[in-house]
Formats: structure tokens, sequence, C-alpha cells
């Protein structure tokens, strides 16, 4: 049984939206380094409002609750609600191990290497550790914590990958530097 209990630090409210910036530049960098079987553009966020303000193809607000809908055969991104990230996480393994069209699923989640969900379930897909916080949209302040990557894949492609945890060239702050010309070309 996955340790339930909240870290101190985790958000009080659980619709902290990922910044469209931010979600961009982990769509990016998850097609530069996972693809195939990751698509080019994320197709699915499975817990958004109902504005849908990251734009992906396909979206379930709270009220259609992701946890209990299909998110096969998609490449989703899931910033989930920090007070149940367990059942989001439990729900990302089991779409990426369906036999047939599994889900791809990147998740944007707290480095609370601390809580149980992170060693239970977080351990079982690839781990990018963030430079910088991300200062989500509608929080009213910027949190205290890091941030993870967590990409999860059929068994078949996470056989193929080397297993652990990555240092990833993504920097997320909301205050990034920008980047010089010469670095936005090569990006090309």
């Amino acid at each position: 049984m996955v340790d339930q209990r909240k870290s101190e630090d985790l958000p009080p409210k659980s619709e902290w939206k990922t910044p469209l910036k931010v979600f961009h530049a982990i769509e990016k960098f998850t097609y530069k380094n996972y693809s195939p079987p990751f698509a080019e553009h994320f197709e699915l966020d499975p817990c958004t409002t109902a504005d849908n303000p990251l734009g992906t193809k396909r979206f379930y607000t709270k009220k259609e609750d992701g946890l209990w809908r299909d998110w096969a055969p998609y490449s989703v991104f899931c910033n989930p609600p920090y007070d149940n990230i367990p059942a989001w996480l439990n729900k990302a393994v089991l779409e990426a191990n369906k036999d047939e069209d599994e889900a791809k699923v990147c998740m944007l989640l707290p480095a609370a290497t601390a809580d149980g969900w992170f060693h239970d379930l977080a351990t079982l897909g690839k781990i990018t550790l963030l430079k910088g916080r991300v200062s989500f949209e509608n929080a009213p302040t910027s949190p205290r914590w890091g941030s993870i990557l967590v990409h999860f894949f059929h068994y078949r492609v996470w056989t193929q990958l080397q297993a652990g945890i990555d240092v990833g060239d993504l920097h997320l702050d909301s205050r990034i530097r920008r980047k010089s010309k010469k670095e936005d070309e090569e990006d090309e």
C-alpha cells in the first residue's frame, strides 16, 4: 500500500495551472528525448479545467474525472492535483502498460523524494530532475519545492531505456533566462 500522507510543503489547492510556456518547454523536451513513442505534441490532458488552457486536442475536467477515463492510445501530459498524487500515478502506470494501444504519459510532479508515492510509484517511470521552480498560474505564491518529470512507457519500451534518474537540460523557472540567438538556432 502506498503512503498517501501529504507533504507539508505540497500546495493546499489542487488546481494550480501549468503555465503555457512551461507546458511547451516540457512538450519539446519530451519529444526530443522520448520520440518514439511520444508524439510531437501532447494529445490529452486528463486533469484540466473546462477552458483547456494548454490546448490539448482531448481533455478531461474534474467533472469528467480523468481517473476513470481511458488515456490510451494518446501522448498524455498530466499535472495532477497534488492532494491525490498516488491515485494519478497508479493510473499512469496502468494506462502505460495496457497490452494494446497503451498511453505514453508525462507527469509534472513535486520533487517530494521523502514521500512514499515517490519511491513506490514514481520510480516505475523515467525521472528527470528539473532545474528551477515552476511558478504555477493561479497559485498565491511560488512553491518552495522543485519539480520532476516522470515519463511512463509500456514495459517493452521501458526495457530499452536506461533506468535511473536524469538531470534534465530543461530549466522551468518562471524567471527563465532568455536564450541567446545562438542557443535558439541550435535548438531548431
